[in-house]
Parts: structure tokens; sequence; C-alpha cells
């Protein structure tokens, strides 16, 4: 280490002179007037400029004090000189890089938001460009062309993913404001499927009787296309409205057999709440058989997941064609729940319990069946 010039004893034993003269170190002045005022500045550049600010009178501070605060005005041209070069990222690159990070550190599902974002931007021209350049008529067009291959409401998802991109170089001080927040988003039809028709749940049912008999006692041909897996899961959809991504994280040890329950631990759930849900004896029978087919007496341990299955997409939809049903969607079976229970007359805090809102007012929702529907419904009761 260099040995330093500037001393505190040099500095109380200067003496003042006909002219204003300084001692320098590293950036440190010390500036010794005429009138024997002693004042410490910092000098540093800046985006090639050099600047000089004071940092403060002797003896009020002392030399000690005046490192430090040159050192702390050097660490914050620093970190502003980093962002001005990190506003040279494209977004594609932001994406790989800080935002990547923080997505797969603070999003349950961080992995499929960054794999969701790199197909939507993979031939966009948004995707190359710069993140301070990117402007509202960039944003337009990209929106069109989503509005070409999607639909509306996979829009506004897709709307969402980038808004948070953007939303996140604002926090981290890289652009001023996100480009996205004038981008107006596509109007979706809120209309939901509250449950299936009698006919429609019996179609669900003959093709999970079918599948599982493929699974089973099919084909070697047959048994590989359809994973015995999936008629469990989506019983237990319908059983008890658990979320896609709540049944693909399930663990054996959440299930209590002797109980007859299902925890839905709260780091998994969309509440971040954990809940207790009783199941029947017929699905329980078919979990344990699962158990049995899984090898989980055969020392598998306890935490492993119940399914071993990312997603199922492809076998979700080869059995809604198998029962003519392409017009739902997996987190129907979960509104088909609620609404059983609202029809059976259960109270709505009960119903609200189960499914694991928030809030009463997102339960009510269920409330609105109409009357007719009403009638049309009981006969699945």
């Amino acid at each position: 280490m260099a040995r330093r010039t500037i001393t505190q004893r040099k500095v109380d034993s200067l003496k003042p002179e006909d002219k204003r003269y300084n001692v320098q170190e590293d950036g440190l002045i010390v500036e010794v007037n005429p009138s024997g005022h002693i004042v410490y500045f910092g000098a540093y550049r800046q985006h090639g400029e050099r600047h000089k600010q004071k940092l403060g009178d002797h003896p009020t501070i002392s030399l000690a004090d005046a490192r430090t605060l040159l050192l702390n005005i050097k660490y914050e041209v620093q970190i502003q000189d980093v962002k001005v070069k990190q506003t040279d990222l494209t977004v594609n690159q932001f994406i790989e890089g800080d935002f990547g990070e923080w997505c797969l550190a603070n999003r349950k599902q961080g992995q499929e938001t960054l794999d969701r974002l790199r197909h939507i931007l993979k031939d966009s021209s948004v995707g190359r460009t710069k993140m301070r350049d990117v402007t509202k008529p960039n944003l337009e067009v990209w929106k069109a062309n989503q509005i070409k291959r999607y639909a509306s409401s996979t829009v506004v998802r897709n709307m969402g993913d980038l808004s948070k991109v953007f939303q996140q170089a604002v926090d981290d001080e890289l652009i001023k404001r996100s480009p996205m927040t004038k981008v107006k988003r596509p109007q979706v039809d809120r209309k939901i499927k509250l449950y299936l028709s009698p006919d429609e749940f019996k179609r669900l049912h003959d093709a999970l009787d079918a599948w599982d008999y493929k699974a089973n006692f099919g084909t070697p041909t047959e048994r590989q296309h359809h994973h015995s897996y999936l008629p469990i899961i989506v019983r237990l959809a319908v059983n008890t409205g658990m979320r896609r991504g709540e049944i693909v994280a399930l663990r054996w040890s959440d299930i209590d057999e002797s109980a007859r329950t299902i925890t839905v631990r709260g780091t998994t759930a969309k509440s971040g709440r954990t809940r207790l849900l009783p199941i029947g004896p017929k699905l329980m029978h078919a979990l344990a058989g699962w158990a049995t087919d899984s090898g989980i007496e055969d020392g598998i341990d306890a935490d492993d997941k119940v399914f071993p299955v990312g997603q199922f997409r492809k076998s979700w939809a080869k059995l809604r064609r198998n029962a003519r049903l392409e017009h739902i969607v997996f987190h129907d079976l979960r509104h088909h729940f609620a609404s059983t229970l609202v029809l059976l007359g259960k109270p709505l805090s009960v119903v609200k319990e189960l499914m694991g809102h928030k809030h009463i007012s997102t339960t009510e929702l269920y409330l609105s069946v109409r009357m007719e529907d009403k009638f049309e419904a009981v006969e699945l009761l």
C-alpha cells in the first residue's frame, strides 16, 4: 500500500500564505486560504469530465471524515456509470441477466415466465432494442403481432410479463418510466365457466375411465401414450379445487391417509397460505393405488413429489379432445368444485377456506349462477 502523503498532523500544521494553495493526494484536496481557513475538496471524473466537490471545513470535519466522504462520492459515481452502461443492454440481454436472476429468486413460476418471455420476443425487434430506446410505437407493433397469433387473454398475460421486465428496470433505476404504461391491453371477456353441464361432466368421466383402462390394460403403445397419473390429477382438481401448480407441487408427506386430508403448503399456494383439504374415500383409494404403482411402499422418500411431472398440458389436451371438451381449461375444474359447494348450500366462509381465497369477494363470484343454471347443475349432485 502506498504511503499517504497527507496526515492529520500535516493538515494541522499548514500555514496561510499570500495566495491560496493546496496539497493533494488521490483526489483529496486540502485547500489553504490566505485567511488561514482550510477546506477539504474531493476531485473525481465522471463521463470523462473532471469534477470538484466540497467535502467540509477544517476542523469541523477531520481528515479521516473527508477521505470517507470522498470514497462515498466515488462509489456513487461508479454505480451511476454502471447503470448508464446497463441501459446499453437490449431487452433480451436484461432478461437474461439481472431480470432473470430476480425472476428466478422471487417468482414461484420464474422459469416458466422466462421461457414465455423468450418465446414472445424471439422474432420481435423489441427484444433486440436497447432498454432506454424502447418506445410505445415499438410496443404497439409487438402487441398487434401478438393479437394476430393469440387469444386476447393470452396477449394480456404476455403483456403483463413484459411489463414486469420494464418495471424491474425502473426499480433498478435503469430507466425513468416503463414504456408499457401507455400501451392499452386488449379487452378480455371475463365470463368464466362456473361448472360443467351434466353432459360435459359425464363425457369427462367417461374419457377418464377410458384413459384409465388404456393406461393400465392397453397395448404397450397405448400405455406409453396414456400416463396413469392424469386421471388422478383431474379427479383431484374436480374434488378438491386444487390449482394446477398446487397439484404438481404435491408431496407424499402432504397426504394423510388416516385423516383423509391433503395439506396445500403456503409455499406452493397462490395466496401464500397453507390450507387443509378433506378428500373422499374414492379419491383416497385412488391415491393409495397410485402410491403402490409409484413404488412408495418400496421406499420412495415421503418428501418426493406425488406426480413425477412438471407440466401435463399435452396429456390434458388429448383427454379434452377425447371427451369433446376442447372449450374448457383446467382451471374450470376448480370453478366446478366451488360452484358445486355453493349449490349444495355450503357457507361462503367454508368455500373460501377450501378454495384458499384471500378475500370473500372472490368467493362471491360463485353466487352469480343464474337460477336456470342452478336447476341444471343440481342434477350433478
